[in-house]
């Protein structure tokens, strides 16, 4: 559910506060994350206030990603609340990168969108999937990606907002616990310890197959700069329209 979280912050981020918001869809692609983002405009538009049972409308980012929506009438609302999401004056402006994402030069790409829309949010999904166009290692491209990411958003008073993975050794230790609310999550990141020592605030979300399958997800504490130690948090998750009700 990392993409789908990325893009529920975003939309919230552009329409319910209308803030500019810069997006790098690395792992998706942009086509995918603007589908999914559509997605839940249309739940947004037609199904405010509504739970997950009481929603009279269905649309979700297969469906618009693949033009097969389930009758002739929920395409048309679609349209209709694709075109408000593009058009609505009130709403922030969404611009997406499309370029090499590499250590080298990733900075300066999202400095070049971030002036020319004027974001004040960043998103990039994710930062580890940086590349290089050097000889540098997995664990250095990333290393080096989220101090540089860091420098840039504090010089620039810009948010930046990007997942990460656990560790396998981390995986492997959550699947084994009857239960994660003692779970020590601050050495569970993949790839470099940067994962966790450079972001000012963490949130870890877990699920086995059997929680998503129960439409629900967990956020367990990760203590870091500007974090302090919380209870677990149960969290019921639609990820048909990227919704997560804590």
């Amino acid at each position: 559910g990392k993409s789908k979280f990325l893009a529920r912050i975003t939309h919230t981020t552009s329409v319910k506060f209308g803030n500019n918001v810069t997006v790098w869809a690395v792992e998706g692609g942009s086509d995918a994350f603007l589908a999914e983002l559509r997605a839940i405009h249309f739940d947004y538009t037609y199904n405010t206030g509504a739970g997950p049972t009481e929603k009279k409308y269905g649309v979700d980012q297969d469906a618009i990603v693949h033009n097969k929506f389930p009758s002739e009438e929920l395409m048309q609302l679609e349209m209709s609340s694709k075109f408000d999401f593009a058009s609505n004056q009130d709403y922030g402006s969404i611009d997406f990168i499309e370029r090499s994402f590499n250590v080298e030069t990733f900075i300066d790409d999202i400095d070049t969108s971030v002036r020319s829309n004027n974001s004040s949010v960043v998103v990039i999904d994710y930062l580890q999937l940086i590349g290089s166009t050097g000889k540098k290692d997995e664990r250095e491209r990333v290393a080096e990606a989220y101090k540089k990411l860091l420098v840039y958003c504090r010089q620039h008073n810009v948010a930046v907002i990007t997942p990460g993975q656990y560790k396998q050794e981390a995986f492997e230790q959550l699947l084994s616990k009857s239960s994660t609310d003692s779970a020590d999550m601050r050495t569970s990141a993949g790839v470099s310890s940067e994962v966790i020592r450079t972001p000012d605030i963490i949130f870890a979300f877990w699920a086995t197959t059997k929680d998503l399958q129960n439409n629900s997800m967990k956020i367990l504490s990760m203590p870091c700069r500007f974090n302090k130690a919380f209870p677990e948090i149960n969290v019921l998750v639609d990820l048909g329209v990227s919704q997560f009700i804590g």
